[in-house]
């Protein structure tokens, strides 16, 4: 059997056991466990125990049912699960059968306070000897929420919690305890001690005591509780008072504030626990905004993305049309013109087979003008494979298709493209030997891409990055040592990609149109104008990304990439992280 906690750690609570079947809860006082609560619907939910298996079930009430602050249809139930009826919560406990064993099952705070708001009238308005302290409080309080309204980033925030937490109260250590997003354990994403401390701590045991309860509590002298006799935060530490407040927000707990004491030099009374407890419920509200504005700008960065997508899409759809409609002619153009070659050739041959029969100014006529078919036929033919190559460049730009995102080891992407494009150019001309120098970050680690697509993107630069080097030693001749230089950097939540080659630069004048779709800077029939702006396309558009080149003319050209570590969205402001290496106490029996 179990027990079922109303209102726990309040004046009025009480403790209702679970039997085996069905335990109606309502306002109607036939029911099993009847609360006086217009919140309540007559007959509310039920909770069916069956083999010691426990599950809630909402009986269509009016204000729903909730287990941990998600509202559920039929849940199965847990010990220390906190369930909300409405505005009425219980939770569930494992039964007591004696005095000791209910003493030991739980801390015994020295006061407990409901997680109710502390308005700053209520502070202000204390007299007596009090009034000093309640005024200094006040201007802390002032303070407290001043400084926290400002802070925009969650990581920062957490840090200037604790800032403020040691400036308002007399303490050694402190810790913020939040859920963890996949197990829902309560774990400390930030902590601090003062000096001179061998580092942070705290207890498990007051942390979901005060978690599940959902209320604020204060322990003057924790190492007299049954059940942290033998915690290792508690007896061989030392630790003399303990604060701790649950962080609510629109009735939502996001965690808990964890303050102690390690010497028996610092009194505090129900004052601390209320400045501790209004603390904590700004401290909630900042983080709770900070949460907030973090998925504001994770949608508006998704919106901005779809509605990029459609529109691309769009065009997609009909740049493929045409290019589709393009392709078909010019496949009869490239076909004759190829077919009129091989027949002027062949009129030419049978020309010099009868020669004999023809004046010496009619062959050369003749000759000159199969010549000149032949000339002819092979420029439309260069040209109309030109033609073909942009029409094949345009279709990869207007492919709409989804291509499935992967973690990818971004080195040896890197290095993969590198060795198959510096192969590729030297088989082009054997002659051309070039020195490379590459650079690999190994704490990029993997980043979220679609790795096809940046292959694509790196063979092009480094293929735009051998093409000058050639041109430039064309020039220059054996007094010049084309190098290449590759770098890859970890900056945090982004990472980049560096590009440099010592080749012939690009001109000032059209530095600012190389990602302009048709643009190039080769000689006609050498290039089709659509390599950088298909790249341009797949790391601002496809990854959420920025390509940038920086040149000197007949110096270099580098060209630096930058890609968030998760493509799907690069918020400004950075969630925080659990704290590694923080000692937590180990609880025993």
């Amino acid at each position: 059997m179990t027990k079922l906690v109303y209102h726990p750690g309040r004046f009025d609570e009480r403790a209702f056991t679970i039997e085996e079947g069905t335990t109606v809860i309502g306002r109607a006082t036939e029911c099993e466990i009847s609360i006086l609560d217009n919140g309540l619907s007559r007959r509310h939910s039920a909770i069916e125990t069956i083999g010691g298996e426990s599950f809630l079930l909402d009986l269509k009430s009016k204000n729903g049912s909730f287990v941990n602050n998600v509202r559920v249809e039929r849940q199965a139930l847990a010990l220390g699960d906190v369930i909300r009826l409405g505005e009425v919560q219980f939770t569930l406990i494992a039964p007591r059968e004696s005095a000791r064993e209910k003493a030991s099952a739980a801390p015994r705070p020295t006061l407990v306070m409901p997680l109710t708001s502390v308005p700053i009238i209520d502070l202000r308005s204390r007299r007596g000897d009090a009034t000093e302290r309640a005024r200094s409080r006040l201007k802390i309080l002032l303070e407290v929420g001043r400084a926290l309204a400002a802070s925009e980033d969650e990581g920062a925030l957490l840090e200037q919690i604790l800032d403020l937490v040691f400036e308002s109260f007399d303490v050694d250590r402190a810790a913020i305890l939040l859920p963890d997003a996949v197990t829902g354990r309560l774990e400390p994403w930030a902590a601090r001690c003062r000096e001179g401390l061998n580092g942070p701590s705290y207890s498990r045991k007051i942390v979901d005591y005060v978690y599940t309860r959902g209320v604020a509590a204060l322990f003057a002298s924790p190492a007299m509780d049954p059940r942290l006799d033998a915690a290792e935060s508690i007896v061989p530490q030392a630790i003399s008072t303990s604060m701790a407040a649950p962080l609510r927000a629109k009735e939502r707990l996001l965690g808990v504030l964890y303050l102690d004491n390690l010497t028996g030099d610092h009194r505090v009374d129900e004052g601390d626990l209320e400045l501790c407890a209004a603390v904590a419920d700004h401290a909630a509200i900042a983080l709770d905004n900070a949460a907030l504005r973090r998925r504001i700008e994770e949608e508006a960065v998704a919106r901005t993305q779809l509605a990029m997508e459609a529109k691309l899409a769009s065009l997609g759809a009909m740049v493929a049309g045409i290019a589709h409609e393009l392709r078909n002619p010019l496949n009869f153009i490239n076909n004759f013109a190829e077919l009129s070659g091989e027949l002027a050739a062949e009129v030419a041959a049978g020309l010099t087979a009868e020669r004999a029969r023809l004046t010496p100014r009619a062959y050369a006529d003749l000759t000159d003008v199969l010549g000149q078919i032949g000339e002819d036929s092979r420029k439309i033919l260069d040209h109309g494979k030109r033609a073909d190559a942009i029409i094949g460049t345009m279709l990869l730009h207007a492919s709409g298709a989804a291509r499935e995102r992967a973690m990818t080891d971004t080195n040896a992407l890197l290095a993969q493209s590198l060795r198959v494009t510096v192969e590729s150019s030297r088989a082009r001309d054997p002659g051309f030997e070039m020195a490379v120098d590459a650079t690999y970050d190994e704490a990029i680690g993997l980043v979220e891409m679609v790795s096809a697509d940046i292959h694509r993107v790196l063979v092009n630069l480094v293929d735009n990055a051998c093409y000058a080097m050639r041109e430039k030693r064309q020039k220059l001749g054996a007094g010049y040592a084309p190098k290449l230089t590759v770098r890859t950097e970890s900056l945090g939540e982004w990472i980049e990609i560096r590009i440099q080659d010592n080749g012939t630069g690009v001109p000032r004048e059209i530095e600012g149109r190389v990602f302009h779709p048709f643009f190039s800077t080769k000689p006609a029939g050498e290039g089709t104008g659509l390599g950088l702006s298909l790249s341009h396309d797949i790391v601002v558009d496809g990854h959420r990304g920025s390509i940038r080149l920086s040149t000197a003319p007949g110096e270099y050209t580098e060209v630096v990439i930058a890609l968030p570590r998760r493509a799907s969205g690069g918020p400004r402001s950075v969630k925080a992280a659990p704290v590694e290496g923080m000692i937590e106490e180990e609880e025993s029996g």
